[in-house]
């Protein structure tokens, strides 16, 4: 189980998860965390450990293999989501279109 998210998404679940709650909100970096780490008895559990968490900029990506026989990754909430398979790799990226707001003028 692992979460990703922008700065001003999922803010809070990543704080309460042990994330850094004070990154930039205007920054476009994503920040991960694993919340179920598996690791064998001949792995480094705290090298493991020290990767379970970051920040991911611009320049670079984060590569998830989905080690499941099904699942589902849902995306913003239970609004996106898709299907994945045993061995599917997902790649998290920073690189996405600025998000828009706009608000009707007449709205109170």
């Amino acid at each position: 189980d692992a979460g990703v998210a922008t700065a001003t998404g999922a803010t809070a679940a990543m704080a309460s998860a042990g994330g850094d709650p004070g990154v930039d909100k205007a920054s476009p970096d994503l920040q991960y965390m694993v919340r179920e780490l598996l690791v064998g008895e001949t792995d480094d559990a705290d090298f493991a450990r020290a990767l379970s968490h970051g920040i991911v900029d611009r320049d670079h990506f984060l590569q998830l293999r989905w080690n499941s026989q099904f699942g589902t990754v849902w995306i913003d909430g239970q609004h996106t989501n898709f299907h994945v398979e045993l061995g599917d790799e997902i790649l998290c990226s920073a690189h996405a279109i600025p998000l828009r707001i706009f608000y009707r003028h007449d709205r109170h």
